[in-house]
């Protein structure tokens, strides 16, 4: 008999790493371990993506997949959390990523009193064409919409930018020439 087939049975898999912090999560690959012990280690990922009080990375965000965005089971938070993880990694090597800078400043800030966020929108003219959820809190929000505004820039015909409906920045402005024959509005 050769060995084989004495243990004709592959190993067992690795026991899964279990959170201590989140009780009903769960990991069995190596990318979800890694991204459940650094939850752990900062318990504040736990709460940015299962509660709605981060707008950009909480419950609901648009940044996760639909069938992770709304639901409680420990498959999508654990979703979640894993794709909290994969942004606060990237602003190491991308630190201009306006998206993994939004993961990074939700990390920092979510503890910090007025903490909200709010729906940026970059226009062209009247027409609407960039949106981005961000958080901020009353302290960070001129920084918020400069961080917006510098990212979402890249020159005539973008005219201004808006918070929730209201103006909060405006562009260099067009001259009204320019404007008549890109045939655009002027605010």
């Amino acid at each position: 008999m050769t060995k084989r087939m004495i243990c004709p049975y592959m190993a067992p898999p690795p026991p899964p790493v279990k959170s201590r912090v989140v009780r009903f999560i769960a990991a069995w690959t190596p990318e979800n371990a890694r991204a459940v012990r650094w939850a752990d280690r900062n318990p504040v990922a736990w709460e940015i993506v299962t509660t709605e009080r981060s707008r950009a990375m909480g419950l609901g965000a648009s940044e996760y997949d639909e069938g992770v965005r709304r639901s409680t089971d420990s498959e999508a938070v654990l979703a979640r959390v894993v794709r909290l993880h994969e942004l606060v990694l990237e602003t190491r090597k991308r630190p201009n990523s306006l998206y993994a800078w939004r993961a990074a400043f939700a990390m920092e800030h979510f503890h910090d009193s007025g903490f909200t966020g709010g729906l940026f929108v970059q226009h062209v003219g009247r027409k609407e064409h960039f949106h981005l959820l961000l958080d901020f809190t009353p302290e960070t929000r001129a920084e918020v919409v400069a961080r917006f505004s510098a990212w979402t820039y890249h020159g005539s015909p973008v005219t201004h930018v808006t918070l929730d409906g209201e103006v909060v920045h405006r562009y260099p402005s067009l001259s009204k020439t320019k404007a008549m024959r890109t045939g655009l509005d002027i605010l």
